[in-house]
């Protein structure tokens, strides 16, 4: 995976990039689960907040057309050209152009 930041802030409970891209994918199997997905996409504003020890919000606009899923202990995602949803650890919602998604635990 490869990632650019144009212009990025960050404390210990938050932090926000600007103009930002990246690239990626992976397939694997094993004892955790299984995935396999293809990411690219490019962010206006990015940007996670932590509400707890172990828990978060993030979210970002931008265009993506992420491809793939994953199922394993931590839960289930699917997207399709950006579209799709994640359930879990990281729950969230995630459109071609944009998503919020919560780490909750």
């Amino acid at each position: 995976e490869a990632e650019v930041t144009y212009l990025g802030f960050s404390d210990d409970q938050a932090s926000v990039d600007f103009i930002s891209g990246n690239v990626g994918g992976g397939v694997g199997i094993g004892a955790g689960g299984a995935k396999a997905k293809v990411e690219a996409g490019v962010d206006l504003v990015k940007t996670e907040v932590s509400l707890g020890k172990h828990q978060s919000v993030s979210g970002n606009l931008g265009v993506n057309a992420d491809t793939g899923g994953e199922i394993g202990v931590d839960g289930v995602s699917l997207k399709i050209l950006g579209l799709g949803v994640s359930a879990g650890r990281n729950t969230g919602i995630h459109t071609p152009f944009g998503s919020i998604s919560f780490k909750l635990w």
